[in-house]
């Protein structure tokens, strides 16, 4: 979506960790189809950003791509909260100008 000159991408994202902490899909079918389920967000935020051709673009996001933004919750569920394969999307495109989630 663009308003006003500024595109607009978003996705819910999914959870998985971040980092060194990323769940990989490796060992049972459940735990790989929910890595699967994260990598399908990614795909398709990346799918939307490679769309624009907009100067500044905002990725819009509910759960968080960065570690960052969830200090201050037990570290116990940060994997629970978001996953950094966000981030590497968003990190792709030079005209992504801001990042939220929420």
């Amino acid at each position: 979506v663009v308003v006003r000159g500024v595109g607009f991408a978003g996705v819910k994202g999914f959870v998985g960790g971040f980092g060194r902490g990323e769940l990989g899909a490796v060992g049972e079918e459940a735990i790989k189809r929910f890595v699967d389920e994260s990598l399908n967000e990614v795909r398709v935020l990346e799918n939307a950003l490679r769309s624009l051709r907009t100067d500044r673009t905002v990725a819009v996001l509910h759960y968080a791509p960065v570690v960052d933004t969830v200090q201050g919750e037990p570290e116990t569920i940060y994997p629970f909260l978001g996953t950094s394969r966000l981030a590497d999307a968003i990190d792709r495109y030079d005209h992504v100008t801001l990042a939220v989630h929420g």
